[in-house]
Protein backbone atom coordinates (compact mmCIF):
# COMPACT_ATOMS: atom_id res chain seq x y z
CA UNK A 1 0.00 0.00 0.00
CA UNK A 2 2.65 2.39 0.46
CA UNK A 3 4.43 2.11 -2.60
CA UNK A 4 2.01 3.61 -4.46
CA UNK A 5 1.22 0.75 -7.10
CA UNK A 6 -2.19 -0.29 -6.25
CA UNK A 7 -3.40 1.38 -2.56
CA UNK A 8 -7.14 1.40 -3.50
CA UNK A 9 -6.82 -2.53 -4.35
CA UNK A 10 -5.33 -3.41 -1.37
CA UNK A 11 -7.37 -1.06 1.13
CA UNK A 12 -10.19 -2.89 -0.62
CA UNK A 13 -9.12 -6.28 -0.14
CA UNK A 14 -8.08 -6.00 3.70
CA UNK A 15 -11.36 -4.29 3.78
CA UNK A 16 -13.00 -7.33 2.59
CA UNK A 17 -10.92 -9.37 4.60
CA UNK A 18 -11.36 -8.40 7.82
CA UNK A 19 -15.54 -8.02 6.85
CA UNK A 20 -15.58 -11.37 6.72
CA UNK A 21 -13.69 -12.42 9.63
CA UNK A 22 -16.03 -10.34 11.80
CA UNK A 23 -18.98 -12.24 10.18
CA UNK A 24 -17.58 -15.78 10.59
CA UNK A 25 -16.40 -14.15 14.58
CA UNK A 26 -20.24 -13.38 14.97
CA UNK A 27 -21.62 -16.82 13.53
CA UNK A 28 -19.23 -18.63 15.48
CA UNK A 29 -19.92 -16.41 18.56
CA UNK A 30 -24.16 -16.64 18.24
CA UNK A 31 -23.28 -20.38 17.66
CA UNK A 32 -24.94 -20.03 14.50
CA UNK A 33 -23.38 -20.82 10.98
CA UNK A 34 -24.99 -19.47 7.91
CA UNK A 35 -23.39 -22.71 5.42
CA UNK A 36 -24.23 -20.41 2.35
CA UNK A 37 -22.09 -17.60 3.09
CA UNK A 38 -19.51 -20.27 4.83
CA UNK A 39 -19.27 -21.84 0.80
CA UNK A 40 -19.28 -18.16 -0.41
CA UNK A 41 -16.25 -17.04 1.55
CA UNK A 42 -14.93 -20.26 1.09
CA UNK A 43 -15.11 -20.46 -2.59
CA UNK A 44 -13.10 -16.72 -2.87
CA UNK A 45 -10.49 -17.12 -0.72
CA UNK A 46 -9.97 -20.35 1.22
CA UNK A 47 -6.51 -20.11 2.93
CA UNK A 48 -6.80 -22.89 5.32
CA UNK A 49 -9.23 -25.64 3.47
CA UNK A 50 -8.39 -28.12 6.08
CA UNK A 51 -10.06 -25.57 9.20
CA UNK A 52 -13.60 -27.19 10.12
CA UNK A 53 -15.43 -24.38 11.76
CA UNK A 54 -17.33 -27.20 13.84
CA UNK A 55 -14.15 -27.78 15.58
CA UNK A 56 -14.63 -24.03 16.90
CA UNK A 57 -18.23 -23.31 17.17
CA UNK A 58 -18.74 -24.99 20.33
CA UNK A 59 -18.24 -25.33 23.98
CA UNK A 60 -17.50 -28.95 23.96
CA UNK A 61 -15.07 -28.26 21.57
CA UNK A 62 -13.23 -26.15 23.18
CA UNK A 63 -12.57 -28.82 25.66
CA UNK A 64 -11.26 -30.76 23.60
CA UNK A 65 -9.06 -28.81 21.72
CA UNK A 66 -5.21 -29.52 23.13
CA UNK A 67 -3.09 -26.75 25.11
Amino acid sequence: MRTGTSPDYARQRIKEHLLRFTELYDQLKGRRINETILASMEASDNLFPEIKYQYWSTKEAAEDRPG
